[in-house]
């Protein structure tokens, strides 16, 4: 039986306190997987190698290697992510870009190794435990790769893992693809070039034109009225109506600059946009010697982004991190990242780039992949590449940030402030 106490300080957030009450119950040979389950996830949240020890001392006692601690093992960087969230506690952005995901029992990872087969023919058809067993990946890339070959083809796999790649074959390829794939793609129209060599970032953001008046005018307003170093580059999908070009010019003052192509009807679609929107912006790093950053259309820009233009300007490549969390998709914010024009950066942006032309030419389209190629590349890229972070201070969910949310639900405390700042920036004279 779980203690009455020990749930009750660890809904309190008092996680050490709770442990101690747990350790003072745990008999390895007698306790039940309940109580095991909830003492770990208790332990992980500020002790995670003590974790570990308990599920190995559990483990040692046992005889079931698919049923018992398996599940628990795969889900802790999971449950610690809910439960940060719970309490408020900093998921959302790392300033180390290369902070590990999950501390692994080696013990523990050798035995999965050993009972691979016997997991896939176990777990093959339940997408949760596929999630959760995702985070094994990031501990042992060469078994991740055997796995996810055997996943693709199974309908019950998460649409998303049949994103990510750690075979080299399949790099290979997408080099060798890559000026086929790219020459099937609508090419962009330059309408308005921006100074190639000024000492100030480009701005990116890439929509069509309905979400260009939903969300994305404000967001380049905001950016404008924060006064930040730079100038947008706005990139519209399908057609480019005269009024919206009227438009940024009237928002920025004229100093933008702008291009669009023409979409087909049948890629006008989210998962489209999200494959070529770093392709894109290959070929701004191309024409540019100056930064690139891409911003979301629907954030806003409360702060002036001084401190995001500098770290550009200091490194190759700069990605959102989040560490903590539950998906594999969501370690690297898709809302910003930026390339400097160095040799490195350029060639971090086109491997991005080439990695999310491979995936569309098998037609894998899923929402997110840019964000597993921006991981992806991160990985293979260590060591090589000089990667910042932005910072959690350049965007952490709440509206004490240099970029915040447009869409704040109604429930949020942060829904009033949402509406006043939306206010401020209609109002605000360019």
């Amino acid at each position: 039986m779980i203690p009455a106490t020990a749930l009750k300080l660890e809904s309190e957030g008092r996680f050490p306190e709770a442990s101690e009450e747990y350790a003072k119950q745990f008999n390895p040979k007698l306790v039940d997987q309940k109580f095991l389950r909830s003492y770990v996830y208790c332990l992980a949240m500020h002790d995670r190698p003590k974790a570990m020890e308990v599920l190995e001392q559990f483990r040692a006692e046992q005889d079931d290697p698919l049923q018992k601690a398996w599940s628990i093992f795969w889900q802790l960087p999971y449950n610690e992510s809910i439960q940060r969230e719970k309490h408020g506690l900093d998921t959302y952005c790392s300033n180390d870009p290369h902070e590990p995901e999950f501390i692994f029992s080696d013990k523990l990872l050798s035995e999965f190794r050993e009972n691979l087969h016997g997991f896939s023919r176990h777990y093959s058809t339940s997408t949760d435990i596929l999630k959760a067993a995702s985070w094994f990946f990031w501990a042992d890339y060469g078994t991740c790769e055997q796995y996810l070959s055997k996943l693709r083809d199974m309908e019950s796999t998460d649409p998303r893992l049949r994103n990510v790649f750690f075979d080299t074959k399949f790099y290979t390829a997408a080099h060798s693809n890559y000026h086929d794939t790219s020459d099937k793609l609508p090419h962009p129209v330059w309408l308005s070039d921006a100074d190639p060599d000024a000492s100030t970032p480009l701005w990116f953001t890439a929509c069509d034109e309905a979400f260009y008046w939903k969300y994305t005018r404000l967001m380049i307003k905001s950016l404008v009225r924060s006064g930040s170093p730079g100038e947008p580059h706005l990139h519209v999908y399908g057609e480019c109506s005269a009024d919206l070009i009227c438009d940024m010019n009237s928002i920025t003052g004229g100093r933008y600059s702008m291009s669009y192509e023409q979409t087909p009807e049948n890629l006008r679609n989210k998962y489209y946009y999200a494959t070529v929107r770093p392709h894109t912006m290959m070929k701004l790093v191309d024409m540019f010697s100056r930064p690139i950053a891409n911003l979301d259309g629907d954030v806003l820009v409360k702060k002036p982004l001084d401190n995001l233009a500098e770290k550009l300007y200091s490194t190759d490549v700069l990605l959102h991190r989040m560490p903590g969390r539950p998906n594999y998709h969501s370690q690297c914010n898709g809302t910003v990242f930026g390339f400097h024009n160095t040799e490195n950066g350029q060639e971090f942006c086109w491997e991005v780039g080439k990695y999310l032309l491979e995936c569309y030419r098998r037609g894998h389209m899923t929402w997110y992949q840019e964000q597993t190629a921006l991981n992806q590349i991160r990985i293979r890229s260590k060591g090589m590449v000089g990667i910042e972070s932005t910072g959690p201070e350049t965007y952490n969910g709440t509206y004490d940030a240099c970029l915040v949310p447009q869409k704040v639900p109604v429930s949020s405390p942060y829904y009033e402030d949402s509406l006043k700042l939306k206010e401020e920036i209609e109002n605000a004279e360019v």
